[in-house]
């Protein structure tokens, strides 16, 4: 019985195939030429490199953070003390970020010695990459946590 029902399927699909192929035109489709070649990828490189070079002399350029004709002489920001403990792993990025964004002397701007400071004075947290609220317990559930609290300190 089964030997029956697949001939008669061959047959059914051997008649579909020879009609196709008869009453229906093949196109031959073309193979696609490469639109994203070598120099494609050199005019790529190029653009990416100027728009490097570009943001590198942006980021050098000393803009106002002030309205047109006013100064910042008379500004005096506090410095704020740094209380809190910071993981020896957010330091190591602040200098990255620091060497990467003003160049490898960066330490002798004197414009910078703020940043300095920052990284010379700062109690770190050596406790395996832990934050301090990790090593903290849990308030019971029907204390409030003061961690929404305003806080008095400088994000960078």
């Amino acid at each position: 019985m089964a030997n029956i029902v697949e001939k008669k399927w061959n047959n059914i699909e051997n008649a579909i195939k020879t009609s196709t192929e008869k009453n229906i035109n093949k196109k031959k489709t073309q193979k696609r030429k490469k639109w994203l070649d070598n120099e494609c990828d050199e005019e790529i490189k190029k653009k990416t490199h100027k728009l490097r070079e570009k943001y590198i002399q942006t980021v050098s350029l000393k803009q106002n953070i002030t309205n047109k004709g006013k100064s910042t002489r008379h500004f005096q920001l506090p410095e704020l003390p740094l209380n809190e403990k910071i993981n020896p792993k957010k330091l190591v990025n602040f200098k990255t970020l620091l060497h990467t964004h003003f160049g490898e002397d960066w330490e002798k701007d004197v414009n910078l010695n703020w940043y300095k400071n920052i990284l010379d004075n700062t109690p770190t947290g050596n406790n395996g990459g832990k934050t301090q609220s990790d090593n903290e317990e849990e308030p019971p559930e029907d204390e409030e946590c003061d961690c929404l609290d305003d806080e008095q300190a400088i994000h960078i």
